[in-house]
């Protein structure tokens, strides 16, 4: 069930945040992932910007500015099950278009948004992480 936010979910969303990360962010610097999990904690996850999947407990989250994906991750327990694939097509019921930034190396996720219609439309440096990024969009298409 994808549902708003709520306070409680804050602690077991950064849990499956950091086990995500985990696998899939391992090349990021440790500064860089503390500086996000207090983004988290100040105020990146409310419940006017954040959807879980509750699955008896947080499975998936997903946070958004305007038609802008912030953070967008399924507990890797969970994962295959089509908790990524909802909580997106949740996103996409909402907007005629949406944009997300992807870590290059983070392969599985640029193959999972390609498969639901995103496009890269730039790639470039992003310091704080001293990583690549791409930048994806995607558009509901025309009738």
């Amino acid at each position: 069930m994808i549902r708003p936010f709520a306070p409680a979910d804050l602690e077991p969303a950064i849990a499956l945040w950091k086990r995500a990360c985990g696998l899939t962010h391992a090349f990021l610097p440790q500064d860089f992932m503390d500086t996000v999990e207090k983004q988290l904690r100040a105020g990146g996850m409310n419940e006017a910007s954040t959807v879980v999947f509750d699955d008896g407990g947080v499975r998936g989250f997903l946070t958004m500015t305007g038609n802008a994906i912030n953070d967008f991750f399924v507990d890797p327990d969970h994962q295959g099950r089509g908790i990524g694939t909802k909580l997106l097509d949740h996103a996409k019921a909402g907007s005629p278009e949406l944009h997300l930034s992807v870590f290059t190396r983070n392969t599985r996720a640029i193959l999972f948004y390609d498969a639901r219609g995103f496009l890269v439309v730039k790639r470039r440096h992003y310091p704080a992480a001293r990583n690549e990024i791409l930048l994806m969009k995607w558009e509901r298409p025309q009738p």
